[in-house]
């Protein structure tokens, strides 16, 4: 009965015929590929980079996306294989800055903001080692603060102006 039917519609079997063609394709495929993947893996495990942030230093948030967390100190570690690539702190303030770290604080009568991305914060740097901190100790009249967050663009940092309290964060 089945077999009478099948001959009455070719194009059904045709389409079936296909179909199982093609599952058996992908599942041989994916077998075949996933074990070279596997392999490969394997192979370059000692080469493979890994990096880990604990505590995480960002959060959600619905304008920007995330901001900087507020008064923790964050590590970040790099890793090809066994190796470090670089083992580092990060300090953020009770304003969700970075940490910038200068002598006499209290000679400092004029300030500059770094606004920008992970070259401003200081991405895989410990505190006295990003350009902010840098700029701090060249320039010892002024006060330097650092804004600077991963991954942010130009629209962040327009945004992030209106959100900086003037007064309270950055006193003259």
């Amino acid at each position: 009965m089945i077999i009478g039917w099948l001959r009455r519609h070719p194009t059904f079997l045709s389409v079936l015929l296909c179909l199982f063609t093609s599952v058996v394709t992908i599942a041989a495929a994916d077998i075949y590929f996933g074990r070279k993947a596997d392999a490969r893996d394997a192979a370059n495990a000692p080469h493979r980079v890994t990096s880990h942030q604990e505590p995480k230093p960002t959060h959600p948030d619905p304008e920007l996306g995330y901001v900087l967390r507020s008064n923790i100190v964050s590590r970040d570690v790099c890793m090809r294989g066994n190796e470090v690539i670089f083992d580092c702190r990060y300090t953020l303030d009770e304003f969700g800055r970075r940490y910038t770290p200068v002598e006499n604080k209290e000679g400092r009568d004029s300030f500059i903001v770094f606004l920008g991305c992970s070259f401003t914060f200081g991405l895989s740097v410990n505190d006295d080692e990003t350009f902010p901190a840098c700029m701090g100790r060249e320039a010892p009249g002024y006060m330097p603060y650092n804004y600077g967050t991963g991954g942010y663009g130009p629209q962040q940092a327009y945004l992030l102006i209106d959100r900086i309290d003037w007064e309270k964060e950055v006193p003259e």
